[in-house]
């Protein structure tokens, strides 16, 4: 990662603006928890960030807010639909589970 590359506390804030982005969407984005966003947010000057933080920020800042949900959406959980199935005795018919 290149170490001349500055990224500024409200820098952050004004991509996460320019993105009509929550903190806690930013966070998901970047994969940092909302604590971490908002210390940026607050951080006058420069950032300390890990290699993979700024890897991150720095590949959503050419994005536009349309790519910024399409990426959000893509990120949520896919709910799996589990089907009951009844167990049936061997005339057919369905049993009732003991309670």
């Amino acid at each position: 990662m290149d170490d001349k590359v500055r990224i500024l506390g409200r820098g952050v804030k004004s991509l996460r603006r320019k993105l009509g982005l929550t903190q806690e969407e930013l966070g998901k984005l970047t994969g940092v928890s909302l604590g971490g966003v908002r210390a940026w947010e607050r951080q006058q000057g420069m950032l300390k960030l890990k290699d993979a933080s700024k890897v991150a920020i720095l590949s959503i800042k050419g994005i536009g807010k349309a790519e910024a949900r399409k990426r959000l959406e893509a990120m949520k959980p896919v709910k799996k639909v589990v089907a009951k199935v009844r167990k049936v005795s061997k005339g057919g018919k369905a049993r009732r589970r003991k309670k």
